[in-house]
């Protein structure tokens, strides 16, 4: 071929020479040329590299690097060329071949891999690419620790403490306590079962064993049990102040503690105090220390009686009952709850009509009444009316599309008018609903403007949330409203005395929570709780309000001759209106290293209205130990509770 070409073109060149340039075949003698084709370049392209997907594995997988979509547009061969560009600080690993199209390696330690190739044709290289590897610890279950044996006396409180729970992972723990076991007539329960120290009252001598379950966020541990002896002792004496009582305005009530009792058969004496009575109303007790008192209802409204006895020894909690006193009878009010978002054939809608209210107090029955559903709905059957008589009924939303539900209650003379909610079931999807949290219930003295918090409120997926109030209820006459409806942290001027409560709901986009209840009573009868520290020129009194709860970290020292205690903080709680009593005074040191002291403040203390109390939080020298500290009581009018955590160290 080559040798062919290469006789036409030299003959074309001697022909060029003679001067011949005819293409008539006449002239070269019948042969024609044949045209002359140039030679053919063909230019080479970039290969492209690709170091596979990212990849997420557990500590001490062998991982499996692909290089094999990486490509060459002129299909030539490809040769490899791998790095491992970044790895955490500790790790050794390495791959086991830098120029295989799948090497490996093992991650040794938790943390991000990255590992970079570039890949070569026989003439140029590609770019670089790159692949990361995350590898994680392998979930370990928590453990469980529910703390030591304990013997008390019967009739007081034990302060249990999971603090000593772990897990190896570091997640946070969630905390559930069980009561296994105890004494047959015991009405024992835990507080705040929830809480990594909750409280238990023991009520009668005998065992009682606790279980405590922690979990990570995604598994439980094993149980973990202790046990509390109670040994016999004086028992706490229980107070019983009678029923509730409707009565007209103008009517003598008479009260009736003759039903408290005493386990150890003591002889008791009777405390009673009117601690709520309506505004304006100037009824007083014919005797505070009677069992069988009285008083004038001069007022139409809500009077609370609360009774305390003592046994010589020990102070009962406090009882209180409720009288409402009425002029005529007012028609009650329903109230059908909240409009709900919801998936349809995955829950059960909730109807709620607790918010429905008398003014008179009369019982309240409830009939609940569909008045419209989808039309494909398993609920058309029924005739328009879906009659419930429950105070919270369910139904099963099983279609798409918007139920209309009303609620008329009746007080044994006549109907409400109706309240509606409306229920729009969406297709089913996996989202969670979100949980709303109304904060905690407040005591304030009226004319308080009252700051609600819905910033409790969480979702699993984290979606944002929106937030939408309602003021439920509150006290007859009262103009409070709600700065706003949407906001997470709303204010309302709480202008009455009286109990108000709020509704807060959530929705992460797709579907609202369940509503979250919280109470805001105003009383001019508070124990104020003040905070107090000395800023050199003596000391200040703070205002830390109750509820309290503190988490602290407190180190003190001292040189020379030193007290045998530290002072851990101090407060002061202050009576206004009424008379208080402090209940559950305890003060425990989980680790045991301490016996720490509320000093200042006993079980059964009684704070005069006016008066004012000032307690010390003390322990003993830990030595630089950490001492984990609880100082705890109650108030027994109003159940509020003082918690101080204290992380303590000293010389």
């Amino acid at each position: 071929m080559n040798s062919r070409i290469l006789f036409y073109a030299l003959a074309f060149a001697a022909l060029s020479a003679c001067g011949g340039g005819s293409n008539d075949a006449a002239d070269n003698g019948g042969v024609v040329a044949p045209p002359v084709t140039p030679p053919v370049t063909v230019v080479n392209t970039q290969p492209v590299a690709q170091a596979g997907p990212t990849q997420s594995v557990v500590v001490g997988s062998v991982v499996t690097l692909d290089a094999s979509t990486s490509s060459d547009a002129n299909g030539d061969a490809l040769t490899y060329k791998w790095v491992m560009s970044s790895k955490p600080v500790t790790s050794a690993a390495a791959l086991d071949s830098l120029s295989a199209v799948k090497p490996t390696f093992t991650a040794d330690v938790a943390g991000t891999y990255m590992a970079t190739l570039q890949v070569n044709d026989g003439k140029i290289s590609s770019e670089l690419s790159s692949v990361t590897i995350t590898a994680s610890v392998a979930n370990a279950p928590p453990v469980a620790n529910a703390g030591h044996a304990m013997t008390i006396v019967a009739g007081m409180g034990i302060m249990l403490d999971g603090s000593a729970s772990s897990d190896a992972n570091g997640d946070i723990l969630t905390y559930k306590w069980s009561l296994v076991s105890k004494p047959a007539g015991s009405t024992a329960r835990i507080v705040d079962a929830n809480s990594v120290r909750p409280y238990v009252d023991v009520d009668l001598p005998g065992a009682y064993e606790l279980s405590l379950v922690v979990n990570d966020g995604k598994v439980d541990s094993a149980p973990a049990f202790v046990t509390t002896t109670a040994v016999v002792g004086n028992v706490r004496p229980l107070a019983n102040a009678g029923v509730a009582q409707n009565v007209l305005k103008g009517s003598t009530v008479i009260l009736d503690g003759s039903a408290s009792s005493d386990a150890n058969g003591d002889a008791l004496t009777y405390y009673w105090t009117l601690t709520y009575r309506p505004v304006g109303s100037t009824a007083t007790l014919s005797s505070a220390t009677l069992v069988n008192p009285s008083f004038i209802a001069d007022k139409a409204g809500t009077y609370v009686a609360t009774l305390r006895v003592w046994d010589a020894a020990r102070m009962s909690d406090s009882m209180s009952v409720t009288i409402t006193a009425t002029s005529t009878n007012a028609a009650p009010v329903a109230n059908a709850g909240v409009d709900q978002r919801v998936q349809a054939s995955a829950y059960g809608v909730t109807l709620d009509g607790r918010g429905s209210s008398d003014a008179d107090g009369d019982n309240l029955s409830y009939k609940w009444t569909f008045i419209s559903v989808p039309a494909n709905s398993m609920l058309q059957p029924f005739p328009g009316e879906w009659d419930r008589s429950q105070t919270v009924s369910r139904f099963w939303a099983n279609v798409p599309g918007t139920y209309v539900v009303s609620l008329v209650v009746n007080d044994g003379t006549v109907d409400s008018a109706p309240s509606t909610a409306t229920i729009i079931a969406t297709a089913s999807s996996t989202n969670v609903e979100p949980r709303a949290n109304a904060g905690i219930d407040q005591f304030v003295a009226p004319g308080t403007t009252v700051r609600l918090t819905g910033l409790g409120s969480t979702d699993v997926e984290h979606d944002v949330l929106t937030y939408r109030w309602q003021l439920r209820s509150k006290p007859a006459g009262s103009a409070a409203v709600l700065s706003s409806l949407t906001a997470a942290q709303p204010t309302f001027f709480a202008d009455m005395a009286g109990s108000y409560v709020a509704t807060l709901i959530v929705n992460d986009g797709s579907e609202n929570s369940r509503e979250d209840n919280m109470a805001v009573t105003a009383t001019p009868n508070l124990l104020n709780l003040y905070q107090v520290q000395d800023n050199g020129a003596g000391p200040v009194d703070t205002k830390a309000g109750l509820p309290y709860l503190a988490n602290a970290t407190v180190h003190k020292s001292c040189s020379g001759s030193c007290a045998a205690n530290f002072t851990v903080d101090t407060f002061k709680v202050a009576a206004a209106g009424t008379s208080f009593m402090i209940t559950h005074v305890t003060a425990v040191d989980s680790t045991g290293k301490v016996v720490p002291a509320i000093v200042g403040l006993v079980s059964g203390q009684v704070i005069p209205a006016g008066s004012s109390a000032t307690f010390s939080l003390v322990s003993p020298k830990t030595n630089s130990a950490t001492a984990k500290l609880t100082y705890k009581f109650f108030v027994a009018e109003t159940g509020q509770s003082f918690v101080y955590n204290a992380d303590f160290t000293s010389n």
